[in-house]
Formats: C-alpha cells, sequence, structure tokens
C-alpha cells in the first residue's frame, strides 16, 4: 500500500476591503483587514526522482482543499 501524507496550515490572501473599513487605520500582519485567513490541507504521495520537499524527499500533491476560516483558534468546525 502506498503511503500518504496529510499537511494542514494557515494561510493569508489579499482580499477587498469594504466601505466602511477602508475609513478605519489598518492593522498590520495576521491581524490585518486586507487578508482572509485560509485553511490548507494538501494530501501528498512520495515518488522517486521527482521534485524535492523541505524534507529532501519527492513528493507529488494529490489533492489540496482550502477553506475561508474567521479565525486561527482550535475549534473550526
Amino acid at each position: 500500500m502506498e503511503s500518504r501524507f496529510i499537511e494542514l496550515d494557515e494561510g493569508f490572501f489579499t482580499t477587498e476591503i469594504s466601505a466602511d473599513e477602508k475609513d478605519k487605520p489598518l492593522k498590520r500582519g495576521r491581524g490585518s483587514q486586507k487578508k482572509s485567513k485560509v485553511l490548507v490541507m494538501a494530501e501528498s504521495v512520495p515518488v522517486e526522482n521527482g521534485p524535492t520537499d523541505k524534507s529532501g524527499k519527492p513528493r507529488k500533491v494529490g489533492y489540496l482543499k482550502m477553506f475561508i476560516i474567521d479565525d486561527l483558534k482550535s475549534e473550526l468546525f
């Protein structure tokens, strides 16, 4: 049986600011009004002679899922 890996991380994507938020001072970093918080899940499988990941092992991405989330707390759903 082929081994599969699931990786989970957060991502931040630039989004439009609503009209009522444009007058407020903008925050920087993770709390910025210009960024949407996204939960990213990726499945990967090992391959021979392929591109390597950070650990130096060659992997190929199978499936990728992303969900927009309100906050980065552990209770998501």
